[in-house]
């Protein structure tokens, strides 16, 4: 009983710290915002990433059709820059915003896989679905500013890193929790009705998750959208000269998309198909996500207060690249490097992901705010477009040149590109430090 009675005081303290305490309407639409988001990217690492690739192998797909894919979605991503012209001009956004994201998981988790599994033949189902992969990530993109702002006008800035870091820890357990067992889950799939059934089906099963964002997306407030003038592409354009500080801000976020998205998905093909690890040992790692966010996430909070966002994203991306190098290093005799490579990095990545939860919202303007963000976004899906687009002609570079053979193994190109990757995250570290000006630390 007083067991039961401290987790529950504890549970409440946490609530608290967050923010998301109450019945109140603000922090009953920030529990539902932090609910929607925490479904949400679980169903987003279903549909992306090693998911992404897999299934994209499965339908009998190679390495540069998974990577045209994700540069139709990052060049999709893009369209962001459309939606101020659309949403700055309605007095209520919720209705058309939950509309168009059910319309995007609809696609995404019920119409491609149907298609997938429908028998076409390969030449005429990978052009259909890439296609509807770039629907979906049209829409997605045309309503992410919006929702950003609509959500962002319910945690108001003394609250922020609070709500954000709870978010992070909580985001971490229930995403790679949830990926773990959908890798054992995926890899059940696999045996019993082979890799062509498999992914399609495990997309489908996560049509209940897209459906409680839904709901949870319903239940958010929406406090009347400031009155403005109806926005033109110029007038949009002419906010960039109006606001240096912010236009700063997005040069940190766009050097790190652009050097997120170097690797692309050539080394998760690597591992898939040159290694033939499973998804249940990928996932297997990456639930260390889980300890390390529980145990570090108070450590880099205490960090950011002290240092500023500055200090702390310099050394979570200086500290994070040498994780890249021992990436490198993963061969079919030196698998256990994966493992090994992979902790190291996610101890820094915990500090640099909580760093860019806030980082959108750092010296953002309160007039035009829908503007702003689709300017972030936009130049963020173009540099992640660029950062793709290198990682590919990289690839293509080490693929086309002869064999380079180390203790008498040959070196695959995905495996040079990480090394590649490393040197991307050092040099970012530095043109972070000096593009961010130091903040006030933060009381929340």
């Amino acid at each position: 009983m007083a067991l039961t009675r401290k987790l529950h005081n504890g549970a409440i303290q946490m609530c608290a710290s967050a923010h998301i305490y109450g019945q109140e309407t603000a922090p009953r639409s920030r529990r539902n915002i932090m609910l929607s988001s925490l479904v949400y990217n679980v169903v987003f690492n279903i549909i992306n990433g090693t998911y992404l690739t897999g299934f994209c192998l499965a339908m009998g797909a190679d390495a540069n059709y998974v990577n045209i894919i994700v540069v139709i979605m990052s060049i999709c991503n893009m369209f962001q820059l459309v939606s101020p012209l659309i949403f700055e001009r309605l007095k209520q956004r919720k209705k058309l915003i939950i509309l168009l994201r059910a319309a995007a998981h609809a696609i995404n988790l019920l119409v491609i896989p149907l298609i997938a599994m429908s028998g076409l033949a390969v030449e005429t189902l990978l052009p259909v679905i890439g296609v509807l992969f770039g629907a979906a990530q049209l829409i997605n993109a045309l309503i992410a500013p919006g929702l950003q702002v609509w959500h962002i006008g319910c945690i108001p800035e003394e609250k922020r890193l609070g709500y954000f870091s709870l978010f992070s820890v909580l985001n971490c357990i229930i995403t790679y929790g949830s990926l773990f067992l959908a890798g054992i889950f995926a890899d059940i799939l696999v045996r019993s009705l082979g890799d062509h059934y498999a992914l399609p089906t495990l997309r489908l099963v996560f049509l209940m998750l897209a459906a409680l964002d839904i709901l949870f997306l319903t239940r958010i407030h929406e406090y009347p959208n400031p009155p403005s003038a109806k926005p033109s592409l110029r007038q949009m354009l002419r906010c960039i000269p109006a606001c240096p500080a912010y236009m700063k801000i997005i040069g940190i976020a766009a050097l790190w998309n652009f050097v997120a998205n170097v690797p692309s998905q050539y080394y998760t093909t690597y591992l898939l198909d040159n290694l033939n690890l499973s998804y249940t040992f990928i996932n297997s790692v990456n639930l260390f996500n889980i300890v390390a966010v529980i145990l570090l996430t108070p450590l880099w909070k205490k960090l950011i207060q002290r240092k500023g966002l500055r200090g702390t994203l310099f050394l979570a991306l200086l500290f994070y690249a040498p994780h890249a190098l021992g990436l490198s290093l993963v061969g079919t005799e030196t698998v256990f490097l994966y493992p090994l490579s992979s902790l190291y990095g996610i101890v820094f990545s915990v500090g640099f992901t909580l760093c860019f939860t806030l980082v959108p919202y750092i010296d953002l303007p309160h007039e035009n705010r829908t503007v702003y963000m689709a300017l972030y976004n936009t130049c963020c899906a173009l540099a992640a477009l660029l950062g793709v687009l290198a990682g590919r002609l990289i690839y293509t570079l080490f693929g086309s040149m002869a064999p380079i053979i180390l203790f008498g193994a040959e070196i695959a190109p995905a495996r040079l590109l990480v090394i590649g990757f490393s040197l991307f995250l050092f040099l970012a570290a530095f043109l972070s430090r000096a593009m961010l000006k130091k903040q006030p630390e933060s009381t929340a």
